[in-house]
């Protein structure tokens, strides 16, 4: 996947949540470039294979109160390595600023 990666933050999730990232990219692809957000939590400990706990929305679709599954809706695993990476390089410059 060819991410652009804009914005990195981390939420704590109120006192009790579960804390996140959220991370805004652009995605480029055929020439057209998406504005995209990325929710990830963090993955579960435990035994055997765990899918990526991510969450992926087109941000213009979200402006038009779009949510619906098919058409705001993708796949995290193919974007995961990606947005690890982008929180990961986050928390690098942030220790070296």
């Amino acid at each position: 996947m060819n991410i652009k990666p804009l914005k990195v933050d981390y939420h704590r999730n109120g006192v009790s949540g579960e804390p996140f990232h959220c991370v805004l990219f652009d995605k480029e692809e055929d020439g057209k470039t998406t504005h995209m957000l990325a929710v990830r939590f963090p993955d579960d400990e435990g035994d055997g294979y765990q899918n990526p706990r991510i969450a992926v929305f087109d941000i213009a679709l979200l402006y038009e109160s779009v949510i619906e599954f098919g058409e705001n809706s993708f796949r995290g695993d193919h974007f995961v390595d990606d947005i690890d990476k982008a929180i990961k390089a986050h928390y690098e410059e942030m220790t070296h600023d």
